[in-house]
C-alpha cells in the first residue's frame, strides 16, 4: 500500500450504513466514541467509496468485526491501511478488535479527482458560473440582481435592480469570451448585456425581439465560441420546446437550430450549453447530454434516467477541459460524472447529500467550469468547490 498516494480523507461517522442480518440498511457508528472503556474503531476513506459495517455495535474487546468496502462507480478497491484484517472475499474483511484502531479504506480510479478547497462563503442565490482566462469566476446572483466576481478567496459584486444599462432583473445565465467580455442574460427583462471584466457596460441586444417572437422565450444557457459568436439556448414556455440561436459578436442572428423531441439529437428543454476547443456544442436536456459539431450536426448523446454509470437525474451544467474530457453536473444524483471526448464513462465524484459529512458530500450541485489548468470549479447551494485531477 505504500505506493498509493492520498486522494482525500473523510471521517466516516454515524451516516455510514450498517448492514443488518436481514440485508436492510441501518445506521452504523464507524468512528464514533464507545463508552465504558470499550475499544474504539475509526474508519477513514481515501478515494471514492464507502464502508459497510456488518457487525452490530457496541463493541467489546476481542470482537470480530466484519467490514465491506464498496467503491463508487469508476473506482476500484485497493486495500486497507492501519490494521491486520482477514480477507473473506467480495471485498469483505474481518478484524479482531483488541485496542483502539484506525483503518483507512483505499480506493483508486483511472481518472480520479480530489477536493482542493472551498471558495469563499457565497450568497445562496448563486446561479450559473463562467470563468475568464485569468482564472476569475463570474456568477449570477439572481435574487440580488447582481453579478459576482470570485478571485481566489475573495469576491466582489456589481449591478443593481432595474432595466437601465448596467442594471439587472433576475440575471440567470452568464458567459465569458476569449477577450474577457462578460455576457449576462435575464429572466424578466429578456435581454443579453455585455460588460468588461470590471463591470463596465458595453451594449445590450434582444435577439428574439428582432425576429418577432421574443416575448414567449427565456434564456437557459449562454456560451461564446472562439470566433466571438454567441450561442443562446432558449426555451419557449408556451410551446415546450427549445432552440439554439447563434449570434455574431454584434448580436445579429446567424442561424437557429434544434428540433423538439426526445429522439437522438432532439430536445424539449435545454439546461446548459458549452462549447469546446474544437467548436463542438454540448447541451444538457432532460436526463441526457447531446453533442453537436461546429456546423450544428448531431454527433452523439449519452444518458437516460437513472443513478448508474452514465445515467443522469436532471443534469444541469456541463464543462469540457482542454483535452476534451467532459464533466456533467448530475444534479439530481448529487454527483459529478466524467466522460471521454467520445462519451465513454470514466468516473464519478460525490457521495450524495445523505452520505458522509465532508468535502465529497454534494447537495444538488448545479454548474461547473474548468480553468486554464483544467481544475474544476463546481457550485452547489451557495458554495464553490475546487477539484483537481489526480490523487492528492
Amino acid at each position: 500500500m505504500k505506493n498509493c498516494r492520498r486522494d482525500y480523507w473523510l471521517i466516516a461517522t454515524l451516516a455510514i450504513g450498517l448492514l443488518l442480518a436481514a440485508g436492510c440498511g441501518g445506521v452504523g457508528g464507524i468512528g464514533d466514541g464507545i463508552s465504558g472503556g470499550s475499544p474504539n474503531l475509526h474508519v477513514f476513506i481515501d478515494g471514492q467509496g464507502y464502508v459497510v459495517e456488518e457487525t452490530a455495535r457496541p463493541f467489546s474487546k476481542g470482537d470480530q468485526i466484519t467490514l465491506q468496502a464498496v467503491p463508487n462507480e469508476g473506482w476500484e478497491w485497493v486495500g486497507w491501511e492501519g490494521g491486520v484484517l482477514a480477507e473473506l472475499g467480495e471485498n469483505r474483511y474481518q478484524i479482531v478488535l483488541h485496542k483502539e484502531t484506525t483503518l483507512t479504506a483505499m480506493f483508486t480510479s483511472d481518472y480520479p479527482y480530489h477536493f482542493v478547497k472551498y471558495g469563499p462563503n457565497l450568497p445562496w442565490s448563486l446561479y450559473q458560473i463562467a470563468i475568464d482566462g485569468q482564472g476569475r469566476v463570474y456568477g449570477t446572483l439572481s435574487e440580488e440582481h447582481k453579478v459576482i466576481v470570485i478571485d481566489g478567496d475573495t469576491y466582489a459584486t456589481w449591478g443593481t435592480y432595474g432595466s437601465a444599462a448596467g442594471e439587472f432583473q433576475y440575471p440567470t445565465t452568464i458567459a465569458v469570451d476569449d477577450d474577457g467580455y462578460i455576457y449576462v442574460s435575464e429572466y424578466m427583462s429578456l435581454r443579453i448585456q455585455k460588460y468588461t471584466s470590471d463591470g463596465q457596460f458595453q451594449r445590450e441586444f434582444r435577439p428574439g425581439i428582432e425576429f418577432g417572437d421574443r416575448e414567449s422565450w427565456e434564456v437557459d444557457g449562454l456560451a461564446v465560441d472562439s470566433n466571438g459568436n454567441i450561442y443562446v439556448a432558449e426555451y419557449n414556455v408556451f410551446d415546450n420546446r427549445s432552440r439554439v440561436q447563434v449570434l455574431n459578436p454584434e448580436g445579429k442572428l446567424i442561424r437557429e437550430w434544434l428540433e423538439p423531441g426526445n429522439e437522438p439529437g432532439k430536445a424539449f428543454r435545454v439546461d446548459d450549453v458549452t462549447i469546446d476547443n474544437l467548436g463542438q456544442v454540448y447541451l444538457t436536456s432532460g436526463h441526457r447530454l447531446l453533442v453537436f459539431d461546429k456546423d450544428d450536426k448531431f454527433l452523439w448523446e449519452i444518458g437516460g434516467r437513472g443513478d448508474g454509470a452514465g445515467k443522469f437525474e436532471n443534469p444541469r451544467g456541463v464543462a469540457v477541459n482542454s483535452e476534451g474530457r467532459i464533466a456533467v453536473v448530475d444534479s439530481g444524483n448529487h454527483r459529478l460524472q466524467f466522460f471521454t471526448s467520445e462519451g465513454a464513462f470514466l468516473s464519478s465524484w460525490g457521495t450524495g447529500y445523505g452520505g458522509v459529512q465532508g468535502p465529497s458530500r454534494m447537495w444538488y450541485p448545479s454548474y461547473a467550469v474548468f480553468n486554464g489548468n483544467d481544475d474544476l470549479f463546481v457550485t452547489e447551494m451557495g458554495r464553490l468547490k475546487l477539484l483537481r485531477e489526480g490523487h492528492r
